[in-house]
């Protein structure tokens, strides 16, 4: 029998808003119009300054797909990851810089965020 999959890391939930925005070639700008958020709520969702909230969620399912369940679930498991003490894994990358693909600010009135 195999042993229930328990990391002792939590995922930033923002990786995976930002990985399926990359595929489907959309900027954080036309993310944020297309949600009825603002710029800065999704850079937040994208570096964990911001939660996934029932409305973004619902936004992000009809948007980039999956339920917004799915996307609920990624906060909670991250939250409840983040609670227990469990590393994080997100943007950082090994020397401490944040490493926010460039695709996402194309056409963006910002640059990305600077690092936690």
């Amino acid at each position: 029998m195999e042993k229930p999959f328990n990391p002792d890391y939590c995922v930033l939930p923002g990786l995976t808003v930002a990985d399926a925005m990359q595929d489907k070639e959309l900027t954080v700008a036309t993310m944020a119009e297309r949600s009825g958020q603002t710029e800065e709520y999704v850079w937040g969702v994208i570096t964990g300054a911001a939660q996934i909230t029932e409305a973004f969620a619902q936004s992000l399912s009809e948007i980039l797909g999956a339920s917004a369940t799915f996307w609920i679930n990624r906060q909670r498991n991250f939250d409840e990851g983040k609670e227990a003490g469990k590393s994080i894994t997100g943007w950082p990358d090994k020397l401490g810089e944040p490493c926010i693909p460039v695709t996402l600010c194309r056409a963006s009135r910002r640059t990305p965020p600077p690092g936690k």
